[in-house]
């Protein structure tokens, strides 16, 4: 297969070159959390999924680290590389990987050990501490495995390699769905089936990964490296945005589980699982989009070819409004249908949950252009802009809604908060754009 010209191919034929792999490989990985959080609904009953919820925090830690490190090393290896001057990418690449590892081991111990204690601050009550010391336990001790497989996964798709990404990604997920089914339902293992089939996941989009190493077309090698602060510094600089975006979430969901827990009880932490996992398919699709004008991004910008940077940008933002739309459509007329999928026979929970989630998903359009905005000021090594815009909707107006809404409306009010972050992020985008002039100078004036 021709090799991918970043700097002098169609852009339009690049961005659906890496835009289906892209969402493809992001939605399998959705699928950990939306199988598990389905199967444990069908299978353990809403108990499994408010323990299930408590824990989903940790998936955001997985996603915000491996996509720190692995989009802000493969970031700085697109623009050196752009610039003819990529004679360090190994040693960037395997800093990473090292970094990745280590801190994969040190989270996964500190997890052990401290179970108990994490549960009791995430919000575990005494009917599902149980449930959640199950499946936790089991989830933080292959954090490194998650990390490493996450990490490779970026820099093998600025390799140019997105489709191996893709398939691994999807194999893995698969698996994953297989494993659930015969661990839940035949051999009835409950919590623990579903965390095992979870884990066994990386593992498998590890091995398949390693394949791209055997390739003529793999830049990268597995090279004898001094492990360097300052790379590991640069790296953790340029993908700070991307954490932030991931680790607000992670907090917003601790926040949300909280609250509900307050207003309505383990009903209504459920019914949070279930909308926060099916926005999560959604938050894959948006980062998918975004991660796949990333390279081309980065690649162009290095290169100085700003009109081209600018235009894979409106790409990206078009086609992440158009998921967007047509997500809140689905939503809105068959939100008891999606909420039956996690089970059929609490009438309560599913009514519940689909008041909520046609409220909740309004966000859902607004947060599309916010994603695609961070990623895109993260490629061209702007990360203090994206770090801004993660902030103010992840973080910022997630607490101002909860001060100013849930007490005047209550459960309405919980429920319009996310919303209102995002749609006041959108605001924080198109402000941070404007300023900068996106769309008027013919050089990136950032």
């Amino acid at each position: 297969m021709k090799k991918i010209d970043l700097l002098k191919d169609d852009l339009r034929r690049i961005f659906f070159r890496y835009l289906i792999p892209g969402i493809l490989s992001s939605l399998a990985v959705s699928l950990y959390i939306f199988v598990d959080t389905m199967f444990v609904g069908l299978g353990v009953g809403r108990y499994g999924l408010a323990s299930l919820n408590i824990a989903v925090p940790l998936f955001t830690v997985f996603t915000s680290i491996y996509l720190c490190i692995g989009i802000g090393g493969s970031n700085i290896v697109s623009i050196s590389r752009a610039k003819n001057n990529g004679e360090g990418s190994n040693k960037i690449f395997i800093n990473a990987l090292i970094f990745a590892l280590l801190l994969g081991i040190i989270i996964a111990i500190l997890g052990v050990i401290f179970v108990d204690e994490i549960g009791i601050f995430l919000g575990a009550t005494e009917e599902i501490r149980d449930l959640f010391r199950e499946y936790f336990s089991i989830l933080v001790g292959c954090t490194w495995a998650f990390l490493i497989a996450g990490v490779l996964g970026c820099f093998i798709r600025n390799d140019n390699n997105p489709k191996l990404v893709m398939t691994a990604t999807i194999i893995a997920n698969l698996v994953n769905v297989v494993l659930d089914y015969v661990f839940i339902f035949i051999f009835h293992m409950g919590m623990t089936g579903a965390v095992l089939a979870t884990v066994i996941s990386p593992f498998v989009n590890i091995t398949i990964l390693l394949t791209h190493f055997r390739k003529d077309t793999c830049t990268l090698k597995f090279v004898k490296v001094k492990f360097n602060f300052k790379i590991i510094s640069q790296i953790l600089s340029n993908g700070f945005g991307t954490f932030i975006l991931e680790f607000c979430r992670g907090i917003s969901i601790f926040m949300f589980n909280n609250i509900f827990v307050r207003l309505g009880g383990n009903a209504y932490v459920a019914a949070y699982g279930i909308i926060s996992n099916v926005s999560y398919v959604l938050i894959c699709i948006f980062s998918g989009i975004a991660q796949s004008i990333q390279p081309i991004v980065s690649s162009n910008y290095g290169a100085k070819l700003y009109d081209r940077a600018k235009k894979s940008f409106i790409y990206g933002f078009i086609t992440s409004i158009i998921f967007g739309v047509l997500a809140y459509i689905l939503v809105f007329f068959f939100a008891e249908n999606i909420c039956a999928l996690f089970g059929k026979e609490d009438i309560e929970l599913i009514n519940i949950t689909a008041y909520g989630m046609r409220i909740y998903f309004v966000g859902c359009i607004f947060m599309a252009f916010n994603i695609v905005t961070i990623y895109f000021f993260q490629s061209i090594n702007k990360a203090r802009k994206s770090m801004m815009i993660s902030m103010s909707s992840g973080i910022i107006f997630i607490i101002i809604g909860f001060i100013i809404l849930i007490p005047k409306l209550n459960t309405l009010g919980a429920w319009m908060v996310y919303p209102f972050a995002e749609i006041s992020g959108f605001i924080v985008s198109l402000i941070i754009i404007y300023t900068n002039k996106l769309k008027t100078t013919k050089e990136l004036s950032i």
